[in-house]
């Protein structure tokens, strides 16, 4: 028989971080994932229900309208309450229907998931194209669900069963490119040009492994071409954990971007390690059209930086903010405030640092224990100085803690001085460039309401 897929990144029942649940760009998760399912005949709808601003009544017309057989779902953490809402809702309609939940928060926790949520019939963890197929196809023709690598499920008893991992797909190559014609057109479009990161920070998953698997540029830059052609964005976004670790392959993608004339059609922007970039690669990203740079920083103290476990100093970080700005590209810094052991003086440090830098933008995040982390697990066993405050997967937001705090400091006071990174940063050394930059990436609003909240005790 023909099933039908309906592929959903679920509505965010509360705004907290408007550019995370309200974004510009569709989740390229989805792309790929229905550009998989179509290529293997598989009959696949996609709705990014953050991206098209669709409420969880709309979401469910869709789901009405298709009548899908499997109803598949992303989460990263602070999205699986919404998942498991919408799952709940698919499963009190439709209890035929197979619910199946993937992203960064089942990777991580498989087992747990199912047992959290019950309306999840399955839980895919790692990369997903290979696993949805599997189960789609099981789901047609009544495989056992034990023999799918990639999943925990329940079987017919009501116990749940975690089967061994699947391996990372070596060959990106063989994989088809997102299927964007499945969403409304943007103005911005993510491109992946590798998965995975080699390096070990303790804050950080690896959803994607531990080892940089390429695409060839060639087909990257086709990529981009085709994508321009049909809907004429004006920015694409390289979601590569760190862009440019491989210089040969990376200057081939610019030279490729150059001969095809995208630079002078359409600007990009990329995330990447202050040990990573050179001078003469950042002059030539700027002439192949990049136009932002970010930088992981996350401390502005060299002992935190240390126990990061990112190996990157603080001198590194002004050489490579100074080469960027050389190269007249725009500049983005990302911190963490509440890094294990940290104090009031550290944190003023890291404020003051990123003062010093004096980038475009700037994200003060507060640390999140998320699941799969070093961070989480010193969290659990309160080393570290933290104390946990909070196991609602909603609360896992960095720009609103309700989860973390440490001996030192309380999570109060982590979100006020996290306003007030923010308020110095933006308002002190004030620029029309660094304003247009805060409306972009930050919902101050947001960040104030919540200080008179939480922090004076007003609104409760």
């Amino acid at each position: 028989m023909d099933l039908k897929v309906l592929l959903v990144n679920a509505p965010a029942e509360h705004i907290k971080e408007r550019h995370y649940e309200q974004p510009d760009i569709p989740r390229i998760a989805l792309a790929y994932l229905a550009s998989y399912l179509l290529c293997s005949d598989i009959d696949c709808v996609a709705v990014d229900a953050k991206y098209e601003k669709r409420d969880l009544d709309r979401v469910l017309d869709v789901i009405r309208e298709n009548n899908p057989d499997i109803v598949g779902l992303t989460a990263m953490t602070p999205e699986i309450m919404d998942a498991g809402r919408l799952a709940r809702e698919v499963k009190k309609n439709y209890p035929r229907v197979v619910t199946v939940i993937g992203g960064p928060h089942a990777t991580a926790l498989p087992e747990q998931t199912l047992k959290e949520f019950a309306f999840f019939d399955i839980a895919c963890f790692g990369e997903g194209e290979y696993t949805l197929r599997d189960i789609v196809k099981a789901v047609r023709t009544g495989r056992p669900l034990e023999e799918i690598d990639g999943i925990a499920y329940r079987d017919s008893s009501g116990a749940i069963r975690v089967n061994r991992p699947r391996p990372f797909a070596e060959d990106l190559d063989k994989l088809p490119p997102p299927a964007w014609h499945l969403f409304p057109p943007a103005k911005r479009y993510p491109i992946l040009g590798s998965r995975g990161c080699p390096f070990r920070c303790n804050f950080c998953m690896r959803v994607l492994g531990g080892r940089i698997r390429y695409r060839d540029p060639d087909l990257v830059v086709k990529e981009m071409c085709d994508i321009y052609e049909k809907f004429r964005p004006q920015v694409f976004e390289f979601d590569d954990e760190t862009f440019g670790i491989d210089k040969k392959k990376t200057y081939r993608l610019l030279d490729r971007i150059i001969e095809n004339g995208l630079h002078k059609k359409v600007k990009w922007n990329i995330q990447t390690r202050v040990d990573v970039v050179t001078e003469e690669l950042l002059i030539k990203m700027k002439e192949a059209g990049c136009e932002w740079v970010g930088f992981g920083i996350e401390s502005g103290n060299e002992g935190i930086l240390k126990m990061t476990q990112k190996n990157v100093t603080k001198e590194k970080a002004r050489n490579a903010i100074a080469m960027a700005k050389k190269a007249r590209l725009s500049t983005g810094s990302f911190f963490i405030l509440g890094h294990p052991f940290e104090t009031e003086a550290t944190i003023k440090d890291t404020i003051d640092f990123a003062l010093e830098l004096n980038t475009t933008t700037v994200s003060f995040g507060i640390m999140m224990p998320y699941p799969g982390t070093e961070i989480a697990k010193m969290a659990e066993e309160s080393k570290g100085g933290y104390k946990l405050l909070s196991k609602n997967w909603q609360d896992y937001n960095k720009q609103t803690n309700d989860v973390l705090e440490l001996k030192n400091v309380s999570g109060a006071e982590l979100q006020k001085y996290q306003l007030i990174g923010y308020l110095k940063f933006y308002f002190l050394r004030f620029s029309l460039r660094k304003f247009k930059g805060l409306l972009e990436f930050i919902d101050l609003r947001s960040l104030i309401f919540v200080f008179l909240q939480r922090v004076l005790g007003l609104g409760r």
